[in-house]
């Protein structure tokens, strides 16, 4: 009697095997899969990765000559936020450029080119900065093509 139970002990060890084996080589990677989906979309529609989005990760004002806009100053970066994360923005950052357009020239005006900060991630635009005597470029990640299995 002793023995049927040794065997069945024996069995139920190597289904629970079986079954973690299982586990780790197909719900792991789909756990995997669904977080890099999760930061994909999440830059995609304008948030960082502390769910915030990219208009409430930084503080921006305008400075200009004579009634004109110039560059949008960085007034205040929330660590962690959006526009932190995705292109290293620092307080006292002065944006001139948001992909193709001089912050001066943007297309629409000031409010449009403000607006183009916060999507900058999202369409993968770079931002350059004057940030003390130096010119940066700096660039969004860009979104990885996801892949269905």
């Amino acid at each position: 009697m002793r023995m049927g139970y040794g065997f069945g002990l024996l069995g139920l060890l190597v289904v629970a095997a079986i079954a973690i084996v299982w586990f780790s080589q197909t719900q792991i990677p789909i756990a995997r899969k669904g977080k890099e989906t999760q930061d994909v979309a999440r830059q995609i529609s304008g948030h960082g990765p502390d769910g915030e989005s990219a208009q409430h990760s930084v503080k921006l004002d305008f400075e200009g000559k004579n009634g004109k806009t110039e560059d949008l100053l960085v007034t205040d970066v929330t660590p962690g936020g959006a526009l932190d994360q995705y292109f290293g923005l620092k307080k006292g950052d002065k944006i001139i450029k948001i992909g193709d357009f001089a912050v001066r020239d943007y297309p629409g005006g000031d409010s449009l080119a403000e607006s183009a900060v916060f999507e900058a991630a999202q369409k993968q635009q770079a931002l350059v900065v004057r940030r003390g005597d130096e010119e940066l470029t700096l660039s969004a990640p860009a979104v990885p093509q996801l892949k269905v299995p």
